[in-house]
């Protein structure tokens, strides 16, 4: 029992861990696509192109919709090279999206 107990928390840890460590990427991502950084002309070229507000913001609109696309960037590549696929990763994706929307929002707010 205390060894399942154990497994369970390192598992949590690791998985915030990891979560904490993607919402770092995403942040960093979004204000390097603010005016005048280095990824301004991707942004620019996703504001000519993608007319709907509903596909440009995963994109580069707001910082909790980019949990969805952001997510999915540093979660699959990761995950599929380091554990393979099994079919319990996409309820773990979906958790780690939910995860995602709060820290980003806590990080983005904080800088």
């Amino acid at each position: 029992m205390t060894e399942q107990l154990l497994n369970i928390v390192l598992g949590l840890s690791g998985f915030l861990l990891f979560a904490a460590i993607q919402s770092l990427i995403i942040n960093g991502i979004k204000e390097a696509m603010g005016k005048g950084m280095i990824l301004s002309g991707f942004s620019n070229f996703i504001e000519r192109t993608v007319k709907s507000e509903y596909w440009r913001k995963p994109l580069n609109g707001c910082i909790k919709c980019l949990a969805s696309t952001g997510g999915g960037i540093t979660f699959w590549p990761f995950v599929l090279l380091v554990f393979g696929w099994h079919w319990e990763e996409l309820l773990i994706f979906v958790a780690d999206v939910f995860t995602l929307v709060t820290l980003n929002w806590y990080i983005y707010k904080k800088l």
